[in-house]
Formats: C-alpha cells, sequence, structure tokens
C-alpha cells in the first residue's frame, strides 16, 4: 500500500489517514501531480488546527486580534466625527442667526437630541375623493429631539401620512391633501381658530399686519411642475431658470430684501423672515419671525417641500427641533 500521511481533506475539511492523492473521507480523488503535500500534510504538535497555527503563539493570535479590532473601532469613529451626522442642520437656537440685514441675535443655548416616543395626533384631513379612508395610526412614533423637549412635544400627520410634522403637545391641526398629489399640513392652538370668521382660519394667504398668530404649516407640491417652480423660484435661482425654460415665464414674486437665506445643502434652504414681512417662509407677516426650510430638486417628482414654524421668540428651540426633524425626513426629497 503506498505511503499514508495524516492528510485534511481540501474539499471536506476532515481528517483521516488516506493514501496521497486520495481523500478518504470525502471519497474525492486529488490527482498526485496537483497535490502541494508541504501545504496539506498537518505534522505540527497542534494536531487538528489550521496549518498556518504552526506559526503563530497563542498570545500572538490573541493580540493580532485586539489590534484588529481596535482598529476598526478607531476607523470607525473617525469616520462618524467627521461625517457630519451628529451636526443639525439647522440651528436656530444654538447659534447667532441672522435676524435682519442690520444685525444678528443670538437665541437660546446648545440642546443635547435623543430618540424618545412620542404622541402621534392624526389630523382632520380633506381628500379629493370624499370616500377617502384615512389609515389607522399608531399611538406613539420615535423620534430625534432635543432631550429637554421631550414631554412638550408631539407628531402631526394628515390621514395619509404623506407628511409628519413636530410641534407642541395639545394643539390641534388639519391637513389637506390635493387631486396631484400635493398636500398641506397645519398644526396650531385650538383656541385660535375657533370659529370660520377667525382671521387665522384662512389656511392660504399670509397673515395680516400684526398678527400674532402661532402655527406650524408644511406644505409639499408633489409632481405638478410649474407648483413647485412658483412656490421655490424665489428662493432658489434653479427653480427660476427652470421655470423660464419650461414654462416661459419669469418667476411671480422676488424675496424680500429683509429675507434671510442660508443653504442647508444644494437642495435645501433655511428661510428667516423677521415680523411685519411677508416672504417665502409660508405664511409670515405677523409679529412672530418666521423660520423655514424650503427643498427643490430639478426635475424631481416629489415636488418641493417647505415647514415654516411661527413661534414667539422664547419657543425658538421648538422650532429649531421642528425644522430639524423636518430636515431628516424630506430634506432628501
Amino acid at each position: 500500500m503506498g505511503k499514508v500521511e495524516i492528510m485534511r481533506c481540501a474539499l471536506c475539511g476532515s481528517e483521516s489517514e488516506v493514501e496521497v492523492g486520495q481523500c478518504g473521507t470525502c471519497g474525492a480523488s486529488i490527482p498526485d501531480a496537483n497535490v502541494e503535500h508541504d501545504a496539506i500534510v498537518d505534522s505540527s504538535p497542534r494536531g487538528g488546527q489550521p496549518w498556518f497555527m504552526s506559526f503563530f503563539s497563542e498570545k500572538m493570535l490573541i493580540s493580532l486580534c485586539v489590534l484588529m479590532v481596535m482598529g476598526m473601532i478607531a476607523a470607525t469613529a473617525y469616520a462618524f466625527a467627521n461625517s457630519g451626522a451628529n451636526e443639525l442642520p439647522v440651528t436656530l437656537g444654538t447659534t447667532t442667526i441672522q435676524s435682519s440685514p442690520s444685525g444678528a441675535q443670538t437665541i437660546g443655548a446648545p440642546v443635547p437630541y435623543s430618540y424618545f416616543a412620542l404622541p402621534l395626533v392624526e389630523c382632520a384631513t380633506t381628500y379629493p375623493n370624499p370616500v377617502e379612508i384615512p389609515l389607522t395610526m399608531p399611538a406613539t412614533i420615535e423620534e430625534d429631539v432635543p432631550t429637554s423637549l421631550t414631554g412638550d412635544l408631539a407628531v402631526y400627520t394628515d390621514g395619509q401620512g404623506v407628511m409628519k410634522i413636530l410641534g407642541p403637545t395639545g394643539w390641534t391641526c388639519s391637513a389637506s391633501i390635493s387631486e396631484d398629489g400635493g398636500s398641506t399640513l397645519d398644526v396650531y392652538p385650538a383656541f385660535e381658530r375657533n370659529n370660520a370668521s377667525d382671521e387665522f382660519a384662512t389656511p392660504l394667504g399670509n397673515l395680516p399686519p400684526g398678527s400674532p398668530d402661532r402655527e406650524i404649516y408644511a406644505r409639499q407640491t408633489s409632481a405638478c411642475v410649474s407648483c413647485t417652480e412658483t412656490m421655490a423660484c424665489p428662493v432658489f435661482t434653479a427653480a427660476a431658470n427652470d421655470m423660464a425654460r419650461h414654462m416661459g415665464w419669469s418667476c411671480p414674486a422676488v424675496a424680500p430684501t429683509e429675507e434671510t437665506l442660508k443653504a442647508l445643502t444644494s437642495s435645501a434652504t433655511e428661510i428667516i423672515d423677521p415680523p411685519s414681512v411677508v416672504g417665502d417662509a409660508y405664511p409670515s407677516g405677523g409679529v412672530n419671525r418666521v423660520y423655514a426650510v424650503m427643498t427643490y430638486r430639478h426635475h424631481d417628482v416629489n415636488g418641493g417641500w417647505e415647514d415654516s414654524c411661527l413661534l414667539p421668540a422664547s419657543d425658538v428651540n421648538v422650532c429649531e427641533a421642528s425644522l430639524n426633524n423636518f430636515f431628516a425626513h424630506y430634506g432628501t426629497k
């Protein structure tokens, strides 16, 4: 009988006494001419351990594993620290913000964020089809919010969950979804809109001078190209150019000189309209400063999106939380 060695079967990983070139356990033949005897013969005192173990001690292998793990952790930490993932795009309450062309003001202080389960409020919604059935929503939803405001915030949504916006707890809301897919979502204190003759009961149109209106208002234009370009052209030069190219029109509005625009990304802009200024942070013109985030992308079927927050200066961190939440969900739409 031919020479016998303790060999590791190249196909099944088992060990058995077999003739050279024959894997006895698996029954698979390995031609003698192709057998690398020195590589597969296990002559080390370690018995069934892999061949490379003969070159390393256990302590050396443990040290190598520890170094590899530490390197992976360090690389991950570096990537996260330099990715901007822990930076909030909208910092109304945490940094100096431009309040008007003539000056700036500092509002609020740094606020830590964390994920919490918040109440989810489904708003009364009007539809193009009156028999539309609202979706069943969960009672709560997890959102990334300031830890100091977790007991003061809720999430409001329309009957189809098209948009969700962050607002103060205990407020009421209304929503509408149009035939072309565009929608609005309005969150406001119930006592400020308690009858049809109330000045705040008109959802379309900016506020009258001196209005103390407090609300958080969101809108999106869906696939309506002219709607998207009309909304965005005062804020985004690209939208004005697209309107001229597609429709042959000039932008019907111009951003007021008192309005502040701050690019968050190439397709998202923060808007600040001072008190009494009717601008693109919609609706505006009342006594409260209005903060907003608007998005626009060339030929995007998702349309343009905007969230506006009108609250007293003492509640600016609520606006910051709402706009950051909006940006996290819709800033890339």
